[in-house]
């Protein structure tokens, strides 16, 4: 069944501001049953976790098994002249011309330092509690100078309590002070006691979220379609820029099928990762739909965040353009840190448009707002990616 109100949250939809930007002149409808049932039919299930494992040599060769090196040679050049090397034009965009566009979700430095002094365990179903007047809505979708943002004040150290004695309990120790403190019916009592209280720990800086396009993407190589360029990246080049920024993670939302569309077979991809330490949890989407159930990706995002996230290394999500599966991805995580708060109360009826409570449609919405202002806002781009995002928070709160 088709919500209504949730519809007119994707960008696809004839009112969004990515249609009204582009002059749309249609009607948006969700899927119908079949087509539903046909895109829901391409779905893989495939192996999530490849984490990177350092490269095993067995040494050097011995004498005998050692090639020569004319024949290594020579097989070196037979397989560059097969390998299929696609045309460039010179108004391609390249990852030399056009450096990998990476959309970070928290802004950089001071931001999230910020952020991550503001978090508390959480009582919810969240990972962490962040007061109403400094979620990511309030902070990225109001004027805010983000690189000059205050920090709180350290917490005060622990109140050290000396021990009364060796081996003396407190009791004892107040009952001798309360003998001999009482003269000419006055009570003086001066005791130097210390408690050691335990203190909680604070939450170390948490980890970005990134968003981009498939690294090594290669479309449009015949030229232009439509005003759009050819597009011919180099999966090396793509990959080392996301290192650089410290990602210890890469989320991709491709089967194996896109990613050899787009010029990337996995094969290939996974070994580029290996070479450069970057582990990878597949996640494989048919385009503009989301995961196949919340629990099973709130078990992949529990992990990452737990990984990663916690322990302040950044983590980056991809699709083809980085918009529509990737803006998925990026809004649960969201949600489940607990950056946008939680759900206000649990005395909302439901509306008659909607077959949702007003405060996750609310939640929805702001959510989905800000990965928009942070990545594009063609981000989360159907009813189906929309109606998901408001399933893992009703998810989250049966929890």
């Amino acid at each position: 069944m088709v919500d209504p109100v949730l519809a007119t949250l994707a960008s696809h939809h004839h009112t969004s501001d990515y249609s009204k930007r582009k002059s749309a002149s249609f009607i948006y409808r969700p899927l119908d049953r079949e087509q539903l049932l046909l895109l829901e039919s391409k779905r893989v299930v495939v192996r999530d976790w490849w984490p990177c494992e350092p490269v095993q040599t067995s040494g050097p060769p011995t004498a005998d098994a050692r090639t020569p090196p004319h024949d290594d040679l020579e097989n070196q050049l037979a397989a560059a002249l097969t390998e299929t090397i696609p045309r460039v034009d010179p108004g391609f965009k390249t990852s030399l011309t056009h450096p990998l566009a990476i959309s970070s979700l928290l802004p950089p430095d001071g931001f999230i330092a910020f952020l991550s002094q503001q978090l508390k365990p959480s009582s919810t179903a969240t990972v962490f509690d962040l007061d109403p007047t400094v979620t990511l809505d309030r902070l990225l979708l109001q004027p805010h100078d983000h690189s000059n943002l205050p920090l709180p004040p350290p917490p005060p150290p622990p109140l050290l309590i000396t021990q009364c004695g060796d081996q003396t309990s407190l009791r004892d120790a107040l009952q001798a002070a309360l003998t001999d403190a009482v003269t000419d019916g006055a009570l003086s009592i001066a005791l130097t006691c210390t408690v050691a209280l335990e203190t909680r720990p604070p939450i170390p800086q948490i980890g970005n979220f990134l968003l981009c396009s498939c690294p090594g993407k290669k479309v449009r190589l015949h030229g232009p379609v439509k005003g759009r360029s050819g597009v011919c990246r180099d999966l090396d080049v793509d990959l080392q820029r996301i290192k650089r920024l410290g990602v210890g993670c890469i989320i991709c939302c491709l089967d194996d099928d896109e990613l050899s569309l787009l010029g990337v077979p996995w094969s290939r991809y996974e070994a580029a990762c290996q070479k450069l330490g970057l582990c990878i949890l597949r996640i494989p989407l048919p385009e503009g739909l989301a995961p196949e159930s919340p629990a099973a990706l709130d078990d992949q995002l529990a992990r990452v965040i737990d990984q990663y996230t916690l322990r302040g290394v950044p983590i980056a999500c991809h699709c083809r353009a980085g918009l529509g599966r990737a803006g998925v991805i990026a809004c649960c995580w969201t949600l489940k840190l607990g950056l946008m708060g939680w759900l206000e109360s649990e005395g909302f009826d439901l509306e008659d448009a909607s077959s949702h409570r007003p405060d996750v449609v609310s939640l929805v919405e702001r959510t989905i707002s800000v990965v928009r202002r942070r990545r594009g806002c063609k981000a989360v781009e159907t009813f189906e990616q929309v109606a998901f995002i408001a399933d893992y928070i009703e998810y989250l709160r049966t929890r």
